[in-house]
């Protein structure tokens, strides 16, 4: 089993993060200028080719700045190596049109920590996200929230290019279900709801 780094308040590169299934993972997503987004506590399931991977039960609870829910499926999420995005994969029926079955959010590239309290990824959200129902319907959400927050917010340009590069990325890899989108987050899932840790405590 790969030894864990000591604690640390130092970013990890994804590359250096180790396979540790079964650890909790703190999920910390901000706003530009460091404002508080959602947040809510997840499993490490492991790594491959794409990234990372954390499972969360149905029933797992999500709480940002004035609002807070509980999740009522269970899902899986990949934070990239290298990408500025995290890829959430749902458990939903087919008889179930119109759910949502994959939503990625656009984000800055996530980083890991390791401090006193555990593991943490954090990653600043970028407003944009590109979502798949069930009925295979595929779209690119919150446009005009990124462009009235490139003003509000003051975005850099370069954080404005690299959200427009990923977001057109993730858009043609989910429409077209290569990467992570071709089977690989739902192999994932599979293999997550046929353990006990996706049934909730």
């Amino acid at each position: 089993m790969p030894t864990q780094p000591p604690p640390t308040t130092d970013p990890l590169a994804p590359d250096d993060v180790p396979d540790l299934p079964g650890a909790r993972v703190h999920v910390d997503f901000r706003k530009w200028g460091d404002g508080e987004h959602w947040q809510f506590e997840a499993t490490y399931l492991g790594a491959d080719e794409f990234g990372h991977w954390l499972g969360l039960p149905a029933g797992t609870a999500f709480a940002r700045p004035g609002a807070a829910f509980e999740a009522r499926r269970a899902q899986v999420v990949l934070f990239p190596l290298a990408s500025g995005y995290a890829a959430t994969f749902w458990d939903c029926l087919e008889d179930e049109p119109h759910r949502v079955l994959i939503y990625v959010d656009i984000a800055t590239t996530p980083v890991w920590r390791r401090d006193d309290a555990g593991w943490s990824v954090t990653a600043v959200d970028l407003d944009l996200d590109v979502i798949r129902l069930v009925d295979g319907t595929v779209y690119v959400d919150d446009e005009d929230e990124f462009a009235e927050h490139q003003v509000s917010l003051a975005y850099p340009a370069e954080v404005v290019a690299g959200a427009e590069r990923d977001c057109a990325w993730v858009l043609e890899s989910v429409r077209s279900e290569t990467g992570p989108f071709g089977g690989t987050g739902f192999e994932w899932l599979r293999r997550y709801l046929a353990s006990s840790d996706s049934v909730e405590a």
